[in-house]
């Protein structure tokens, strides 16, 4: 069983990574392996205060835990490309397909870095007590089985989750909550980092420790100080952890094994819509806000709305470093209401070609797409913005380069999503399967350039304003039509392009979105 699905994985890999994605993988690969590098050399670093070390390592080895469960949330990558209910019509036993399912979920790249990285303990041990090494090696392995298990465990149980509509909503309510706070610990690693070296705050050394992420660390710190008992019982209450985890694994897996049933036609027919479209356009907003609504998908993409107001809003007031967030509050929030927006050909996948056979569909769908977004985005920009005069006195010189680019970005931002979707669209999993932060990875070297040609776009909006408005008095308000005229002429010429392009690549784009990864 493992051979078979090591064979499935490396196929899927060999397939998948070819073109402009292998050059992707390519590069967050010497980007993984630089980060394991670096993560490992902590093990030599030196400090005065003894047991500093440790406690770094430990802080470091968290660092990659909490990486490891949270970002495939951000990726998009959680459940892989294998999921059990791909087996399930085939005779397989399923306890033995879940240990052959975790087992080889192991061999890939971004494990063998992650062992690298938490290789800290031994160049400690190698350093200050060779003999410790004995303790050191074993507890770095058993650290990386832990962290990847419980990624794994976390992604797998997310996925059976989100079989509920109830359930989703909890996972992303979870997402953001968690996301903010991760955020939030990422800012004051400028004021951690020196506080974990001190000793600043004692509480917060013993709690690196004493979380699972630390052990192997401590450990290896038991067996320098000649604690050779204590430093065994910590690589057994690892490997007790990782029983666990293996345990917890099984059942999982075996529920996700039972073939998905669809909505009964019960209450599909249930369902009742009150709206009455009058036009293509409106049809077509309406369309846009009720998949909003109902598909999972695209609501996990809303949710870092929520997560950067808080940020934004909660930020400074309770944390020093944050000021940067407030005075790009703008900006950063136009990027975030676009990030989730910019493959919506993708999320409507096989469902493109009821675009592709009506009569100038294209260009009516790709206005509703416009129209929807700058109707959501409006009056979220505005509450950012008046949400700084409001809450932190921002100075009403301001107000011109705040309207102007207000606008700007609206329609920019409007162009973006009608142009990446149709010009750089990828496809992502189905409403009904997995869960709805993954992609699988499906994203290519396209959609990534029309992300970043994005934010580079809006950072080019925002400095010419803010030029233009440098020079304050009646002049700077002239700023605010030349805003306004920028804005709508984006939207317009980035709708028409869009449309000519859906037009002329129809068939090509549907190929793309219809293939789930």
């Amino acid at each position: 069983m493992v051979a078979l699905l090591m064979r499935l994985r490396w196929a899927i890999t060999r397939n998948n990574h070819t073109g402009g994605r292998l050059a992707l993988y390519i590069l967050l690969g010497v980007l993984g392996l630089l980060a394991g590098i670096g993560s490992l050399l902590v093990g030599l670093a030196q400090f005065d205060r003894p047991g500093a070390e440790a406690d770094l390592i430990a802080l470091v080895a968290a660092t990659w835990g909490v990486v490891w469960i949270f970002t495939p949330f951000v990726a998009g990558t959680v459940g892989g490309a294998l999921r059990p209910t791909q087996f399930a019509l085939l005779p397989l036993p399923p306890r033995q397909f879940a240990v052959a399912f975790l087992l080889t979920s192991f061999a890939t790249a971004p494990v063998a870095f992650t062992l690298l990285g938490l290789g800290g303990p031994v160049l400690y041990a190698l350093r200050t007590a060779p003999e410790a090494v004995f303790v050191a090696v074993p507890a770095v392995v058993l650290q990386t089985i832990f962290v990847v298990g419980l990624a794994r465990l976390v992604g797998i149980w997310l996925t059976a989750l989100a079989s509920t509509r109830k359930g989703r909503d909890l996972a992303m309510l979870a997402a953001v909550v968690l996301g903010a706070g991760l955020w939030l610990v990422y800012m004051a690693m400028q004021l951690i980092v020196p506080a974990v070296i001190n000793a600043d705050a004692p509480w917060l050394n013993t709690l690196l420790r004493a979380v699972p992420f630390g052990w192997a660390a401590h450990a290896t710190d038991l067996a320098i100080a000649g604690s050779w008992i204590s430093a065994l019982g910590m690589l057994l209450a690892l490997a007790s952890l990782i029983a666990v985890i293996s345990w917890a694994w099984t059942p999982v897996v075996t529920r996700q094994m039972l073939w998905p049933g669809g909505e009964s036609g019960a209450a599909e027919k249930s369902r009742r819509t009150s709206s009455r479209a009058q036009g293509p356009l409106s049809a077509s907003v309406g369309k846009e806000f009720a998949l909003l609504w109902r598909d999972p998908r695209r609501k996990a993409a809303l949710l870092v709305v929520p997560m950067f107001l808080a940020l934004v809003f909660v930020g400074p007031s309770i944390m020093e470093g944050f000021d940067a967030y407030l005075a790009g509050a703008l900006v950063i929030m136009t990027i975030a209401l676009l990030s989730g927006f910019l493959n919506l050909y993708g999320f409507d996948g096989p469902a493109v070609w009821q675009v592709l056979v009506t009569p100038d569909g294209a260009r009516h769908d790709l206005r509703g797409k416009q129209f929807a977004w700058v109707t959501l985005a409006a009056p979220i920009l505005m509450l950012v913005l008046v949400g700084r005069y409001v809450l932190y006195d921002r100075g009403l010189d301001a107000l011109a380069y705040d309207l102007s680019s207000y606008f700007a970005a609206l329609g920019v931002g409007a162009a973006a999503v009608g142009l990446s979707s149709v010009l750089a669209p990828y496809p992502v999993p189905s409403a009904k399967q997995g869960n709805p932060f993954s992609t699988r990875g499906s994203f290519n070297s396209a959609s990534l350039a029309s992300l970043f040609l994005t934010i580079a776009a809006l950072a080019a909006v925002f400095t010419v304003f803010a030029l233009l408005t440098a020079s304050g008095g009646w002049i700077a308000w002239l700023a605010v039509p030349v805003g306004a005229g920028v804005g709508y002429g984006a939207w317009i010429l980035g709708g028409r392009i869009s449309s000519r392009a859906l037009e002329s690549r129809g068939p090509e784009i549907l190929a793309v979105v219809r293939k789930e990864p």
